[in-house]
């Protein structure tokens, strides 16, 4: 074909962010053709995964796809780094030592279609109304945590109370919120932040009630 060749690229999108460079099979993955010149076999593979790569924003729209196990059910959410609970604390989410009822949550899956899902964290135990895990614009009080935007818990669920989630090689899993930050911690405060991809300092483990 004119010294050229098709080759057939899948892409699939994670957390509403990047999609990248995989196998047909890949779950959820759509078909793109790429004509490139012909080329040495040998070196082809490696040169395609490493470039053949764009980015995708979704506004406001934190999506999971062809994620192993969905997270949805009822958990306690202990933070990998510290060991601690995630814990509705009337109007706001902190840590805590003890899994007790204040950190339990009932996550709620809201698909948007068969691959793509968006998920609800929701207080089971709160002393108040304000059941469901919140990203908000607002900063953190100290001056050195301009890049850290607070959470909340509020009584409804719309876009600001959706998140993405994806399952980490650990089995943790880590949650992104529609400002396209993710769910983070000290140790003490809970809050959003930008990074490439989650550390330590976002993973969870969910743990069965």
């Amino acid at each position: 074909m004119d010294g050229r060749h098709r080759r057939r690229v899948s892409h699939y999108y994670t957390i509403g962010l990047t999609c990248s460079a995989q196998s047909t099979t890949s779950l959820g993955s759509t078909t793109t053709e790429i004509s490139t010149p012909e080329e040495d076999q040998s070196t082809s593979e490696s040169t395609l995964s490493s470039t053949e790569s764009t980015t995708t924003r979704v506004d406001k729209v934190p999506t999971t796809t062809a994620v192993k196990t969905p997270p949805a059910g009822q958990w306690r959410l202990r933070s990998v780094k510290y060991g601690k609970y995630l814990r509705a604390n009337n109007g706001s989410v902190d840590l805590a030592e003890a899994g007790e009822d204040f950190e339990q949550w009932d996550i709620q899956e809201r698909r948007l279609n068969d691959f793509v899902s968006q998920f609800e964290l929701k207080s089971m135990n709160n002393p108040s109304d304000l059941l469901y895990l919140r990203a908000s614009w607002d900063r953190l009080p100290k001056a050195s945590s301009n890049e850290k935007l607070s959470v909340n818990l509020t009584n409804v669920h719309e876009a600001y109370e959706r998140w993405g989630a994806t399952e980490n090689d650990d089995n943790s899993w880590s949650f992104m919120s529609h400002n396209l930050r993710w769910l983070s911690t000290n140790g003490t405060n809970v809050y959003t932040r930008i990074l490439t991809k989650p550390s330590i300092s976002e993973k969870f483990v969910l743990e069965n009630l």
